[in-house]
């Protein structure tokens, strides 16, 4: 399978909204979120910034061309850390490495201090994350909990020797 990275702009704008549709779902499961009179869920009120903003790097994630998931980061400038705000793969690409190979490129493509957080209920995402981040470090990070208390965070330094 090949999996690609798209850098999110006016071209598939759309398209990056669009998914948020499949991602609420997905929680709706664990937060109790329901679709509007519409039949749509709410999007994040942030989401604009998520394409516009230059501290966010967005991508679609496309595995053999095809719509795989979301991945959304924050550079925290007074922080100098990367934050990996969002990320979603559709269920169909899960349990496959998929998840693991899109999560790792990103954190290859940029170098430096991370930051991923979960929440408490989503314990999937945790156990992803712990696995994925203990071995992308060789163990060499550190998990506190979120500053609202919701959930645990892990911080790291993407390797340099990675790229």
């Amino acid at each position: 399978m090949n999996l690609e990275l798209e850098k999110v702009s006016q071209m598939n704008r759309e398209l990056f909204m669009n998914i948020w549709q499949y991602f609420g779902y997905d929680f709706s499961e664990m937060q109790g979120m329901d679709v509007d009179n519409s039949g749509k869920y709410k999007l994040p009120d942030d989401i604009e910034e998520y394409i516009d903003q230059s501290e966010y790097k967005s991508f679609v994630i496309k595995v053999d061309s095809r719509v795989a998931g979301v991945a959304v980061i924050k550079f925290l400038t007074d922080e100098e850390t990367f934050y990996f705000r969002h990320f979603f793969i559709m269920r169909k690409y899960r349990h496959n490495g998929i998840s693991q190979e899109a999560a790792t490129k990103i954190l290859d493509q940029y170098t430096g201090r991370w930051r991923v957080s979960q929440f408490d209920y989503n314990v999937i995402a945790i156990k992803f994350w712990r696995n994925l981040i203990h071995n992308y470090t060789k163990n060499d990070y550190r998990e506190i909990r979120r500053i609202d208390d919701k959930g645990p965070q892990q911080e790291f330094i993407s390797p340099i020797s990675r790229i």
